[in-house]
């Protein structure tokens, strides 16, 4: 199928606008965006039409409104398309007001609409009877959009490209595959999910029936724990009237132990009563000693030995004191008579010293490193400029000559490696050119001397296919030429006649002019002179003409002839041909003719090849041995000659190592003479620094401390300062400072004893006032009596203890009763037995009265389950309803799950089935397409059975995967454009082939990917029609320069 022309009446911002569509690649070219788009869609909306779907009062699409025209209300238009069957059908569409399609075939213009059936929403099938596709897949197989190449671009191209192929088999579209609509159905496989995926139907269903089993058979074990239960009830009510009885019988126990217990207290508070009498009678005698304050007795004994203890070490602390003072004197006195005079600061000043000592003898060591340097520097410059003068005078005075060498060096092999190269490819080329010859010698037997085949082979089918539609039209000729011949045969001589008149005219007119000088006679004579010509030009003409047809009519009969006698094509060029190739159609023949062409092209093309290689080839050589030359030139001019290549890059690295000694020794001279100025300065800078330092240490401490160091002692005069005189310094400071520190010590000390003597007095003075205070309290006056007084009172404290002892004790055991109040409770009670403990029926009784709590709790719970079981428990038809409405449920999603897994394996099998069924045809167009764009670098495309994409290159011959050509991306988009072509092209893959329109996809695309891209389409374009649609503003000059036909509109 390809579009031929078209008209828009009115269809958006577009009006009144003609279409014109050739064969193969062309360019639409529109002023703006919009326009294009418009243009576009108006294609797709001619074809399909503006509603949403087939249904019956189906809605208009979003175009319908949106492509409304701006400047008028003729909203329609119509466009001409021709099949590949050659049929012609016009599309007459009008969108609104009412919108209604007329379809025309053939150039006739036959109304066709009635032939089709109508789809529910009013408009004719005739897409599917003509193309059998929907818009999205005419879209998505005949339309390359900017987002298609972008989505290219954003990923790897190779993947890419198979997912778009995958796709396009698939479904038509470059957005949908089976794997696609696998992935779907897996995706609700995983919706469902099975028994153990958390929270999914089949999961939930399975729990559900798993709960609802459970509660069925626990309902069915309520109905036996309800029955169990109550014949316990029963048992607890038993034991209950049990433990009551029981209860009774403790509780009478406990009523005689409790009457026992009384008699027995009454008998033993008179036994306690009888005893206080009788010690309250022994404590009259000890009356005076009640008040006596025995705990007052420790503190006594405390404070007497505390005394003793101080009186001792008050007697210590003043011999002491005395020892301590007699010391002082001593010390004092020795300090007096010392010659020692301290001076402030001392520390610093050593430490000045000592900093300033450090700096000189590090200074002097540094010092005497940097003469051993400098000696050995000398050395060095000495030996290093002895091996200078010794290198090459040339390597020395050019630092660049190796650069110059490897450079000469690199072009030889550059220049070398071209002329094998080229050679190479000249051998190569005369290989191909004899395979070539091998090929094309039997189509040259076959062909020799034919020159018009394709006129041979349309004469050949016109006199075998058709002979008596020829014999009729050659008839008919013949008589149309007779009836011509039988015009013009009258008018022959009449045309004869006239001119001769016309001629003897002419002559008298002539005479007349002559003899009479009459300008009009002379006007006459030329007006006659012209009939004469128009007459005589008549009469030959139709002499031709009569001969002529007499030719024609022979040839006619001949032509007669041969058909009725069959014998032409028996004897025809065509049938020779046919019957030495073995072969029984023209179309055969045909093709091995085509394929003659081809060979005889590539066999020029070789030609042509080898004489510009064999040129290529000579110049390589010369200008090899001309860079030989020169790289032998270089050598000699370093002592190493060159006799053939082998030793080049020997003598290369040697010019190399040569270069890189003189640089290494130059540098090492240069360090070296810049070490040893270094060095020298540096010595100066340090002879001077150490000098310095001796200034400094005579003006910032000889001069501010040597009249004292000399004072002391301890240096004289013209003695220099040196470390041993600040450790006599510090020697006799630290003889001077310990006597200091041992005086203020030891007064310290004496103070501290001083104190300490005031506390043992304040000590003993507070020990005799509490001692005085005690006696005082007691009424003694002295220690001996407090010992005395002290005995007789601790055994009236005995006495008055049991007493107090023996009321608590009667009090314990009367509390507020009296010896009468218990006898009245007796009364007359004569205990038979003894009684059981008290205690121990008191806890039988309430053991017993725990029991029937837990007995009546027992009751209630039992009571309370029974309830419980009662009201919670559903009825088991109940459960058993609910658990068949989830079997169902879980039968219907097994059911759906095993259809989604058949359909998925169908799936799967189809698209298995459909790419090894579609590999073969399309990796054959491919192939043939792809060598043809890349001018046969390319040879040809593998297609693997799961459309897995490599390519060929004629260099190699070895297939390479897509992922190794990410670096090409502009063979990767012919392979992708050559495959989108080759796919409209395969048998059986679409019931028409389909033009490709471009909607402006390359808008990205820089200028040189412009003219890549557009020299792809135009290569394509003499396989299929393709139609580019852009808005870019420098496309005509470059359609113009690439002779690309467009068109523009202008109207917009």
């Amino acid at each position: 199928m390809e579009f031929i022309k078209g008209h828009i009446y009115g269809f958006g911002k577009l009006q009144k606008v003609s279409l014109e569509f050739g064969k193969g690649f062309q360019i639409v070219f529109v002023r703006d965006e919009n326009g294009k788009n418009t243009l576009f869609q108006f294609l797709l909306d001619m074809l399909f039409g503006q509603k949403t779907s087939r249904k019956k009062n189906a809605s208009f699409s979003e175009n319908y409104y949106k492509y409304t025209p701006w400047h008028t209300s003729d909203y329609r238009g119509n466009i001409i398309y021709r099949f590949d069957t050659g049929k012609v059908i016009h599309l007459h569409r009008v969108f609104a007001p009412e919108a209604f399609l007329k379809i025309y075939e053939g150039l006739d213009v036959n109304d066709i609409t009635d032939t089709f059936p109508v789809y529910p929403n009013g408009e004719p099938a005739f897409i599917k009877n003509h193309l059998d596709l929907s818009r999205e897949i005419f879209t998505g197989l005949a339309s390359i959009s900017k987002k298609t190449i972008d989505d290219l671009n954003s990923f790897t191209h190779s993947n890419r490209i198979r997912e778009h192929l995958l796709c396009l088999i698939d479904t038509g579209t470059t957005e949908q595959s089976i794997n696609n609509i696998i992935t779907t159905f897996q995706e609700y496989l995983q919706s469902i999910g099975t028994e153990r995926t958390y929270k999914r139907p089949r999961n939930f269903i399975s729990e559900q029936l798993k709960k609802l089993s459970e509660e069925y058979e626990q309902a069915k074990g309520n109905l036996e724990k309800i029955l169990q239960k109550r014949a316990s009830l029963k048992e607890y009510k038993e034991q209950l009237n049990t433990v009551q009885r029981e209860y009774k019988e403790l509780q009478e126990k406990l009523q005689y132990a409790r009457q026992y217990a009384l008699w027995r207290r009454k008998n033993d508070a008179k036994a306690l009563r009888d005893k206080l009498d009788e010690l309250t009678a022994r404590s009259f005698a000890y009356s005076s000693y009640k008040n006596f304050p025995l705990d007052q007795n420790i503190y006594v004994i405390q404070s007497e030995m505390a005394i003793n203890h101080a009186e001792m070490q008050k007697q210590k602390l003043q011999n002491e004191i005395e020892s301590i003072s007699e010391e002082i004197n001593n010390l004092e006195l020795e300090i007096h008579h010392s010659s020692f005079i301290p001076i402030d600061y001392i520390k610093d000043y050593q430490d000045k010293y000592e900093e300033y000592l450090k700096h000189i003898n590090s200074n002097e060591e540094v010092l005497k490193e940097l003469y051993n340097q400098r000696e050995k520097i000398t050395e060095h410059i000495q030996e290093v400029e002895k091996i200078v003068s010794e290198l090459p005078w040339v390597i020395q005075k050019d630092d660049m000559f190796y650069q110059k060498t490897d450079f000469a060096i690199d072009m030889y092999k550059s220049s070398l490696n071209e002329t094998q190269k080229s050679e190479f490819q000249l051998n190569e080329l005369k290989e191909e050119y004899a395979r070539v010859q091998e090929q094309i010698q039997p189509f040259h037997e076959l062909f020799a001397g034919i020159t018009d085949f394709a006129g041979l082979v349309d004469e050949y089918l016109k006199y075998k296919d058709k002979p008596e539609e020829e014999q009729q039209e050659l008839e008919r000729q013949l008589q149309e030429t007779e009836v011509i011949k039988q015009e013009t045969l009258p008018q022959q001589p009449t045309n004869l006649l006239f001119g001769l008149f016309c001629l003897l005219l002419d002559i008298a007119l002539l005479y007349m002019f002559i003899k009479m000088h009459k300008t009009e006679s002379l006007w006459f004579a030329g007006a006659v002179g012209i009939g004469f010509l128009y007459f005589m030009s008549s009469y030959i003409n139709s002499k031709r003409t009569l001969k002529n047809i007499d030719i024609f009519q022979q040839k006619l009969k001949e032509e007669i002839q041969k058909i009725v006698t069959f014998e032409y094509i028996d004897k025809h060029p065509i049938t020779a041909l046919l019957n030495k190739a073995h072969l029984q159609h023209t179309r055969e023949l045909q093709g091995l003719y085509d394929e003659y062409c081809v060979w005889l092209k590539k066999e020029a093309d070789l030609i042509q090849r080898i004489h510009k290689a064999e040129e290529l080839f000579t110049i390589n050589q010369s200008r090899t041995n001309d860079l030989f030359q020169e790289v032998q030139n270089l050598f000699e001019q370093v002592g190493l000659p060159l006799e053939n290549t082998d030793k080049m890059e020997q003598n290369r690295r040697k010019v190399f190592e040569l270069q890189e000694k003189v640089r290494m020794y130059h540098r090492r001279l240069w360090d070296l003479q810049e070490q040893y100025q270094q060095l020298t300065y540096t010595i100066t800078k340090k002879e001077e620094y150490i000098k310095k330092i001796h200034h400094q240490i005579q003006e910032e401490i000889l001069n501010r401390i040597g009249h004292k160091l000399i004072q002391s002692g301890l240096l004289q005069s013209e003695e220099a300062l040196s470390q041993d005189t600040f450790r006599s310094y510090y020697h006799a400071e630290e003889i001077y400072g310990g006597l200091k520190t041992k005086v203020s010590e030891l007064r310290k000390k004496r103070l501290d004893m001083n104190q300490q003597l005031q506390k043992v007095e304040e000590e003993i003075s507070q020990n005799q006032k509490q001692i005085k205070e005690i006696l005082e309290l007691a009424g003694v006056s002295s220690i001996s009596e407090w010992k005395n007084k002290y005995t007789r009172a601790e055994e009236a404290h005995v006495i008055f203890s049991q007493m107090e002892q023996t009321k608590l004790q009667l009090q314990q055991l009367l509390n507020d009763e009296t010896i009468e109040d218990l006898e009245k409770q007796t009364q007359d009670f004569v205990p038979s037995v003894p009684a059981e403990d008290e205690e121990q029926l008191q806890s039988l009784m309430n053991q017993k009265e725990q029991e029937a709590e837990q007995i009546q709790q027992d009751i209630q719970v039992l009571q309370s389950e029974l309830e419980e079981w009662m009201k919670n428990s559903r009825p088991l038809n109940e459960i058993a309803e609910e658990k068949y409405y989830y079997e169902t449920q879980w039968k219907t999603l097994q059911y759906e799950q095993e259809s989604v897994l058949l359909a998925i394996s169908v799936l799967q099998q189809l698209s298995t089935y459909r790419y090894h069924k579609i590999a073969q045809p399309l990796q054959k167009e491919m192939s043939r397409l792809l060598t043809h764009l890349t001018k046969g670098k390319y040879t040809g495309v593998l297609v693997d059975p799961d459309l897995t994409l490599k390519v060929i290159p004629a260099q190699t011959g070895k297939a390479i995967p897509l992922e190794e050509l990410s670096s090409n991306p502009f063979l990767l988009e012919q392979l992708y454009f050559a495959m989108r072509v080759a796919l409209m092209k395969i048998p059986h893959f679409l019931k028409e082939q389909l033009p490709l329109l471009l909607d402006n996809p390359f808008v990205s695309y820089d200028y040189p990917q412009w003219i890549q891209s557009l020299e792809t389409l135009k290569a394509l374009g003499e396989e299929q029609q393709i139609i580019l649609f852009t808005y870019r503003k420098d496309i005509p000059d470059i359609a113009n320069n690439l002779s690309i036909p467009i068109s523009i509109i202008e109207d917009v």
